[in-house]
């Protein structure tokens, strides 16, 4: 071969692109070892796939308007993909987003509702289930009745410790559910001779009398309920007369008793009389002929009885 012909034929080889595709010029373009490159040094893959390189583009230099990895891959593989809600793509593929158990409730991840403990449980009457267990929902000193827990306590007790206490007084009753101070009834003001034949006005012996009675009204009670005060007469005289004047008398030991003793003027009284009835003598006969044996012998009639009731003092606090 002539030396012109050598000539011409390197200059054509020098100028053609390489059989791979990339334009290198012999002395004008860089290389890499072990890798395909452009001309100005790109790496464009690896030209050795047992080395195990994962990536088929260089990561610094390969360019993404490709819009593959340059093995032939999406770069973006979700980019078409639709997922259900609660679920993300990842490689392509819908991903359920939600722990085992949960629940998809308007594109959130919804916990399953508690379970209820006292679903499967059936309780007797007058008990209630919390947490699985039947619970008694009457409490000490109540029965179950019906369904319904009814008090064993009566009126004026209340329950402690399981126990029935009894809330009144020793000295008072339960009425109605309220304790009533107990009233005593003192032993009836039998006073005879009080007055002078035909008269009303308090004797001097008459009024001491009923003052030794006012301070046993007190010494026994602590209050006073109802003062009750009955006047009499003897027979001698006008019946109609005569339930005057034993009205008369009965109202004025009502008042004297009301005027020294307050708790009497607290109480209720009255007075009322009754003339010539129910005389406590007897055998006066004998007396008629002479006025002065007769009118000491129906001293007893002429006479006025009182009924005091009470709220007592208890005996403890008696001295």
């Amino acid at each position: 071969m002539s030396r012109v012909l050598k000539l011409a034929l390197g200059v054509s080889l020098a100028a053609m692109p390489l059989i791979s595709g990339i334009s290198i010029a012999a002395k004008q373009c860089k290389t890499i070892p072990g890798y395909v490159t452009t001309c100005d040094g790109t790496i464009v893959r690896t030209n050795k796939p047992e080395s195990g390189i994962n990536e088929c583009w260089h990561t610094n230099r390969w360019d993404k308007k490709l819009g593959d990895d340059g093995c032939g891959n999406p770069l973006d593989k979700c980019k078409d993909v639709t997922c259900p809600k609660c679920h993300k793509c990842a490689n392509g593929k819908c991903i359920d987003q939600c722990q085992p158990g949960e629940s998809c409730r308007n594109g959130i991840c919804t916990p399953p509702p508690p379970t209820d403990p006292c679903k499967a449980v059936t309780c007797k009457e007058c008990h209630q289930c919390e947490n699985g267990e039947c619970i008694n929902q009457c409490s000490e000193c109540h029965r179950c009745e019906n369904g319904e827990c009814i008090d064993q306590c009566s009126e004026c007790h209340r329950c402690e410790n399981g126990e029935c206490i009894d809330q009144c007084q020793p000295d008072h009753t339960c009425q109605n559910g309220a304790c009533i101070p107990n009233l005593v009834e003192l032993p009836p003001f039998k006073a005879e001779a009080l007055f002078a034949p035909a008269k009303y006005q308090l004797s001097d012996d008459g009024r001491e009398r009923l003052d030794n009675f006012s301070r046993e009204i007190t010494e026994k009670c602590s209050q006073v309920d109802r003062v009750d005060v009955i006047g009499y007469t003897d027979y001698r005289g006008r019946s109609s007369k005569n339930l005057i004047l034993s009205q008369r008398r009965a109202d004025r030991v009502r008042n004297y008793l009301i005027d020294n003793n307050e708790m009497i003027g607290d109480a209720n009284s009255a007075a009322e009389g009754r003339g010539e009835v129910d005389p406590p003598s007897n055998n006066c006969t004998q007396y008629r002929r002479n006025k002065k044996d007769l009118k000491w012998c129906l001293r007893h009639d002429r006479r006025v009885d009182v009924f005091v009731r009470c709220v007592g003092i208890p005996q403890a606090e008696v001295q």
